[in-house]
């Protein structure tokens, strides 16, 4: 109030000597009603991003908070990534699963991927990856708002594949590539020859794979879980530690808690197991 009787005080001192009691007390009114209307016109507390889902609401900070609080080993997915796709979907899988965030925004993910889980990424790279991604992303604007990603049957589809298996596209829109057209006057290829290498290239390597036993293949961290469903190991909770120990044990192969869990996840999402948290780990059993 101080001030405001310092403010109303230089105004009515440029009036003359009689009107200033009336000028101060005309200032000091119009002062006291702009600070009130200051006040009210004011947003308190952060301003909040709206989303749809069962987020709808959430601040961004709250959602990356959320998402970035999961334990890395239940995100052990992530890590198996190489690109910012596959690292930004497998992202959007865990936040549902983990943490019940429905969807997250470019900004969001190249922020959690940085901070979180080292993998340093921006935001126009996330989001030029996942427009890329065609048919495995949805991609939902609400007004002036950033786009919310959520992955699709298709995404989860491609993120169960094989590095190996997943077209080169990311297997949302594929371009085929155009043989360059011949110059003029060039010889056409031979042809025969080239029927022939190529018969001779696919004896060579049958012969190959056959004096291979067992085709040189090794068990991959699914196919072993599945000989252990099977086999009714899981009749009883079992917990990452014991699995791993049971296979180095009884199959002598080692595989680390970032090979196992990928893979446990995946055959939750197919139902063949199922996961309880009694005691601050998770266990399975068959589903």
């Amino acid at each position: 109030m101080q001030e405001l009787f310092k403010e109303a005080a230089k105004i009515a001192a440029v009036v003359p000597e009689a009107m200033q009691e009336a000028a101060f007390h005309r200032a000091l009114d119009m002062l006291t009603a702009g600070e009130q209307l200051e006040h009210k016109t004011t947003p308190r507390g952060p301003k909040k991003r709206p989303t749809s889902g069962s987020d709808a609401g959430a601040s961004f900070d709250d959602r990356v908070a959320r998402v970035s609080a999961i334990a890395r080993n239940d995100a052990a997915e992530i890590d198996q990534e190489t690109s910012v796709q596959g690292r930004s979907m497998a992202l959007l899988v865990v936040a549902k699963r983990e943490a019940d965030v429905d969807g997250l925004t470019a900004p969001e993910i190249a922020k959690i991927l940085t901070e979180k889980f080292r993998h340093r990424t921006s935001r126009q790279a996330v989001q030029q990856a996942m427009d890329a991604a065609g048919n495995m992303i949805d991609r939902q604007r609400n007004g002036n708002s950033a786009a919310v990603y959520r992955v699709m049957k298709a995404g989860d589809e491609w993120l169960m594949m094989p590095a190996d298996q997943r077209s080169a596209s990311g297997g949302g829109r594929s371009r085929s590539r155009r043989r360059p057209p011949a110059k003029e006057g060039a010889a056409p290829p031979p042809a025969r020859a080239t029927r022939v290498g190529r018969a001779t290239g696919g004896v060579k390597r049958a012969a190959s794979a056959k004096k291979a036993p067992g085709n040189g293949r090794r068990v991959g961290p699914k196919a072993a879980l599945e000989a252990l469903i099977d086999a009714g190991y899981f009749a009883e909770p079992r917990s990452i530690a014991d699995i791993r120990q049971h296979i180095r044990d009884q199959k002598a192969i080692s595989f680390e808690n970032s090979d196992l869990s990928p893979a446990l996840t995946r055959l939750l999402r197919e139902e063949k197991l199922r996961r309880t948290k009694p005691e601050n780990q998770y266990v399975y059993t068959a589903g």
